[in-house]
């Protein structure tokens, strides 16, 4: 359901896109009586860098200081934790992804935003965005999350390297397998044919859960149970080592998801499963050697008569911590700031983005089309407290069957059978 409310905020956004020049905006908001300093923690990447150039517009205004603390993704984690879970955060605001909100709600850690919605709804025109997107954000009826973007792994290839061999594009991971076979068979000039992103456990964990969906796969049953060591997740990781071997080997499992998209840049990648908001850079004169060659299609499957393409969709929010000590009206009108409809369109180059009237701006990101058809053919995507807990097995497991510790069936085990412990000392599993 969730998937499919997705789908409508995206369809919309088909034509979205701007310019490549993304001019910071004006911050229109007015000094508030006492002066506050506010902290944004985000992931960095071209898109969210953009907002948080937003956020930073405004500490010109009086009495207002505005910084933004920008990590990798396993930086973010760490940070994210600790000041959610001590006694005040030093971030006013973070960034996170629709799938961890609802564990983050479950523990109180979120501010509830209905009230602020309601209040600023008509002076932002919060109409503009999607109640599906607002959704996506929300816990047990209440919004946490004021949604700005909408994102997916899915498919890049490099033309001429790919041109040069005589393969064509895949739509399998086993077509995949061929074309990397055949591209260090050729004589074209790369370094490596195929990269995923496989450097940390988190990685592991959300690739396995790209190629699970694409078996038709889920993380539990209706009774939290974990059912991601049954057939389609042994099926699913068998896959993934299957295109470690055939494409990867043991120097593509340390490439970071920022490695490959450099990789891309400079052609020494010749196709990568990376995020859609990556693509921008690809044609940008300063920073690529191939601009025009890299093309776009969407996640592949896992196999021939694969259920789904191996993608989730996520999107991504600003939410406010509880447990800061600035004053939350404030905080809401600085996220009001960064996301209007203006500072949308200037970023809708970049990335999907989540108001319907960025639709409207000149220019498109290449990678659209390929990302909404991901989207649109993607699998299951829970929202489900438990999920955290999961994650954290699988994090743990799934890097020993690259490093041939464990096998498939015994790493998925492993994973459950701490997941069962700790979700049954937890309450989620109560049988």
């Amino acid at each position: 359901m969730k998937k499919l409310m997705l789908v409508v905020v995206l369809a919309s956004l088909l034509l979205v896109g701007t310019s490549f020049a993304q001019d910071v905006g004006d911050c229109n908001l007015e000094a508030p009586s006492d002066s506050a300093e506010i902290t944004l923690l985000g992931v960095s990447y071209p898109l969210t860098d953009f907002f948080a150039e937003e956020f930073e517009a405004c500490s010109d205004v009086d009495n207002l200081s505005v910084d933004a603390q920008m990590f990798d993704s396993g930086g973010r984690d760490e940070q994210l934790n600790l000041a959610l879970s001590g006694e005040t955060s030093p971030y006013g605001v973070m960034i996170v992804s629709s799938e961890v909100i609802p564990n983050l709600a479950q523990e109180g850690w979120l501010e509830p935003l209905d009230g602020f919605i309601e209040a600023y709804s008509e002076t932002y025109d919060l109409g503009d965005i999607s109640d599906a997107a607002f959704a996506a954000g929300s816990y047990d009826g209440v919004t946490y999350g004021i949604p700005f973007e909408v994102n997916a792994l899915h498919f890049y290839y490099n033309t001429e390297i790919l041109g040069e061999a005589g393969v064509e594009p895949p739509t399998t991971y086993d077509e995949l397998i061929a074309a990397c076979a055949a591209l260090e068979a050729s004589d074209a000039d790369f370094d490596i044919p195929f990269t995923m992103n496989l450097h940390a456990g988190w990685a592991w964990r959300i690739e396995f859960r790209n190629f699970l969906a694409s078996y038709g796969g889920e993380l539990f049953d209706e009774n939290n149970m974990p059912i991601f060591n049954g057939e389609e997740g042994v099926a699913a990781l068998t896959k993934m080592m299957e295109v470690v071997d055939g494409c990867m080997g043991s120097e593509g499992l340390i490439y970071s998801i920022d490695d490959s998209q450099a990789g891309l840049q400079n052609g020494g990648v010749a196709m990568a499963s990376i995020w859609a908001t990556r693509s921008s850079t690809m044609d940008d004169p300063d920073l690529s050697d191939v601009v025009g060659l890299i093309e776009y299609a969407p996640a592949l499957f896992a196999e021939d008569g694969a259920e789904f393409r191996s993608a989730i969709p996520y999107t991504t929010y600003f939410v406010i911590p509880s447990n800061t000590d600035v004053d939350k009206d404030v905080i809401f009108q600085v996220i009001m700031e960064a996301v209007d409809a203006d500072s949308q369109a200037n970023a809708a180059s970049l990335g999907l983005v989540s108001r319907g009237s960025a639709a409207e701006a000149d220019g498109a990101i290449r990678n659209t089309s390929a990302t909404v058809q991901t989207i649109d053919e993607s699998g299951p995507s829970p929202l489900n407290p438990a999920i955290s807990l999961a994650h954290a097995a699988l994090d743990e497991f799934l890097p020993l069957v690259g490093t041939g510790e464990l096998t498939p069936q015994e790493a998925l085990d492993a994973a459950a059978e701490k997941y069962i412990e700790e979700a049954t000392a937890q309450g989620y599993i109560t049988e």
